[in-house]
């Protein structure tokens, strides 16, 4: 995996940006999962209460491409 080379604030947050585009789009697509606190995988467009301490997970039926 390769790891992004921030070396300013600019970097940073242009990172920042497209990673809270990227993961929303995942979710839609199946291809992580988010569990709530129970354990059980949330529906689409449930509100969770603590989007910042969500646990995401890669699908256990999606196959990468590497």
């Amino acid at each position: 995996m390769m790891e992004p080379n921030i070396q300013t604030e600019e970097d940073y947050k242009l990172h920042k940006t497209k990673i809270e585009r990227i993961i929303p789009k995942l979710i839609r697509n199946k291809v992580i999962i988010r569990m709530d606190e129970g354990g059980d995988e949330e529906e689409e467009g449930g509100g969770g209460n603590n989007d910042e301490n969500a646990i995401l997970l890669v699908h256990p039926s999606h196959v990468s491409d590497d």
